[in-house]
């Protein structure tokens, strides 16, 4: 979210910052490795992000203000703010905690002001084909007209759900098309990119074959994952490797680099490690890194560019299951620098020749 929303300049935040003394100062950071509360967070939905930077926070006020903490607790950015300031002596640790705050408000404000949870809860149900409640996700292209005919709403955004919603369709009528594309105000340029998702082979329009077969290549539905509504699509890459992890993959696909688990028995005991380890418990971190030092290193290397999404979902899966994942790609790829890679997509194909 932080990098899909904030202005970054490379890995610098640029903010301001509230001393001790109520002075507004501006600073810039590099969210790096270094970065404890970073390192802590950056994976977390912003939903879970704000909620853990409270309770560590509260953990932290009550440390270095004792009664002064009030029995309810900080319970707001706004609240945390104000107590960072009576703590002068605490100034590199508060310091960190008003960069995440900050970072944190920063994210909220944007996602906002771009009207990103109507956004975000029509391109779940396009994606995923259900809505936030798990029923089939009926008539979306009736939605689309409001969010395209919205000035507030950017370009890019707009730019996302028409590809989605062509995408999710397996393609749309031509003139179709020329109404959604009037109706969000594209430029011939903005049209062009759109239409490059056919050498991605995307069937982007019903001529191009397809007109009425659905693909039956359905999203398997997992029990274990309840994500928040506006995360309801799992990324195709969390579910291979899920599959991969426990055993239901088969090698000839993803085979070892050298010699893999002797028998079915390794992984038996890689799966039921993970459901009988449901705690994080202090007692049981050394047992959990063990696990992860001797289980088989995973490495995925995804051509063309990955998202952060997936790179999240490789964490996700590494803490929860105890295994060691790597996974890296050609390159970072945003929502902008996908539009404006996919607009220019068939010039270099044909510059190249």
């Amino acid at each position: 979210m932080t990098y899909d929303l904030i202005e970054l300049k490379g890995d610098v935040y640029q903010f301001e910052l509230t001393t001790g003394s109520g002075e507004r100062q501006k600073r810039e950071v590099l969210l790096s490795e270094n970065d404890s509360i970073w390192n802590m967070y950056r994976h977390q939905h912003i939903a879970d992000t704000i909620t853990s930077i409270l309770e560590s926070f509260n953990d932290f006020v009550k440390q270095n203000l004792g009664d002064k903490l009030t029995k309810q607790g900080v319970d707001s950015l706004k609240q945390m703010t104000e107590f960072i300031r009576q703590m002068p002596e605490q100034q590199e640790m508060a310091s960190k905690f008003s960069l995440h705050i900050t970072l944190a408000d920063d994210c909220m404000k944007a996602f906002k002001a771009n009207k990103l949870e109507n956004i975000g809860m029509l391109e779940q149900d396009m994606a995923t084909g259900e809505d936030s409640e798990g029923k089939p996700s009926k008539n979306p292209v009736s939605r689309l007209p409001p969010l395209l005919h919205d000035p507030e709403i950017s370009v890019i955004d707009k730019i996302r759900l028409i590809m989605i919603y062509i995408v999710t369709q397996e393609g749309i009528r031509d003139q179709d098309s020329r109404a959604i594309m009037e109706k969000a105000g594209l430029s011939r340029q903005e049209q062009f990119g759109i239409k490059n998702l056919s050498c991605l082979g995307v069937a982007v329009s019903k001529r191009d074959g397809r007109q009425n077969k659905k693909s039956s290549n359905q999203r398997k539905k997992r029990t274990d994952d309840i994500p928040f509504e506006l995360s309801r699509y799992v990324p195709k890459v969390k579910e291979i490797l899920q599959e991969i992890i426990e055993g239901q993959a088969g090698v000839d696909q993803f085979p070892f680099a050298g010699a893999g688990p002797s028998s079915s028995k390794t992984t038996t005991t890689a799966t039921t490690s993970l459901k009988s380890k449901g705690g994080f418990g202090k007692e049981k971190r050394k047992q959990e890194e063990d696990n992860l030092t001797s289980a088989p290193r995973m490495i995925v290397f995804i051509a063309g560019g990955m998202t952060y999404s997936e790179t999240r979902s490789a964490y996700e899966l590494a803490k929860s299951h105890h295994v060691p994942v790597t996974i890296g790609s050609t390159h970072i790829l945003t929502p902008k620098r996908f539009v404006e890679q996919l607009r220019t997509l068939r010039q270099k194909s044909f510059s190249s020749e």
